[in-house]
């Protein structure tokens, strides 16, 4: 197991040096039982507008 965090470790190091950071974002999850319904939602929303034709 050392070898792999010392292989993220240097990874991390590099991506740093090349001008990266690291961060950490929360997205919707697709396995909610209401993820698939609001999608539909919001697409009908978008097929319905007059200014996205």
């Amino acid at each position: 197991m050392g070898r792999v965090l010392e292989w993220v470790q240097k990874y991390r190091e590099k991506l740093r040096m090349e001008g990266m950071r690291p961060i950490q974002i929360w997205v919707p999850d697709t396995r909610h039982s209401g993820f698939a319904e609001e999608c539909r939602r919001q697409s009908l929303l978008v097929k319905h507008d007059p200014l996205e034709k």
